[in-house]
């Protein structure tokens, strides 16, 4: 996933292929990417999500060493996120946790409270990554066949996995009319690609190629997601045609 970032990094004119900090980013621009990123994956508070006036007072975003996201019932109604980021502060040469924002959905069910936990962690993450390097970044030219199979059938995995829970919540969000099964064709495609990478090794060529790809599964699903129709129909006619849905094995 990508990761919103508060500093500005330059390439390094005296080290070549390195960066150098460069000062940190508008307090505005990063919560506008908070916000957009949030919209465009659906995990956006239902109800509001509002930025804490202290960092509305802000220029400058601080430099960031945590961040903490919890999730909690409202006290008359709704369920709330607040968002509280630890920084560091130059002026008294220590750190300190401050408001950053806050989310609420009137939403009080268990499945929302659900929900709005895991826009919590999605919040967490987007600012403090998923505690792992992206292959990409580790790349080094030269040394391609450090990209091993093993490597990427991790990150399919990873990535079906997340994508599987992020349908889960978007069904269950507030208003939604798109019900689960609207995600199931692309879902199954995802996780059927999974399995394949788990029975057949893809070439070398094909390992560099998907290793340079923020996300695997998006770029394989378009070539593989015609053979869900034929599948889908093969399981509505066992469906249809079988005299019992009891019998072991399904015989017809």
């Amino acid at each position: 996933m990508r990761k919103i970032e508060t500093d500005i990094w330059v390439p390094n004119e005296e080290k070549k292929g390195w960066v150098k900090y460069a000062g940190q980013r508008k307090v505005r621009e990063v919560w506008e990417e908070l916000c957009t990123t949030l919209k465009e994956e659906g995990v956006y508070p239902p109800e509001y999500f509002l930025l804490e006036r202290d960092f509305e007072n802000r220029e400058l975003f601080p430099k960031l060493a945590d961040v903490y996201c919890f999730t909690r019932w409202g006290s008359n109604e709704g369920i709330y996120i607040d968002v509280n980021m630890l920084i560091s502060d130059e002026e008294e040469k220590k750190y300190k946790q401050i408001h950053f924002a806050t989310g609420k959905s009137l939403g009080e069910t268990e499945e929302e409270f659900d929900r709005m936990n895991y826009i919590a962690g999605y919040i967490y993450r987007l600012f403090m990554g998923n505690g792992s390097i992206h292959a990409r970044y580790m790349l080094v030219p030269g040394k391609e066949s450090q990209i091993t199979h093993k490597k990427l059938l991790k990150r399919a995995e990873y990535e079906a996995v997340a994508q599987m829970k992020q349908r889960m919540f978007l069904a269950n969000s507030v208003g939604l009319t798109r019900p689960i099964g609207d995600y199931a064709d692309e879902l199954a495609v995802k996780l059927m690609i999974v399995k394949a990478m788990q029975n057949f090794e893809l070439p070398e060529d094909k390992l560099i190629e998907l290793a340079k790809q923020e996300n695997i599964l998006d770029v394989i699903y378009p070539l593989c997601r015609k053979v869900m129709e034929p599948s889908l129909f093969e399981i509505e006619d066992l469906l249809a045609s079988c005299k019992s849905l009891l019998k072991k094995g399904g015989a017809i």
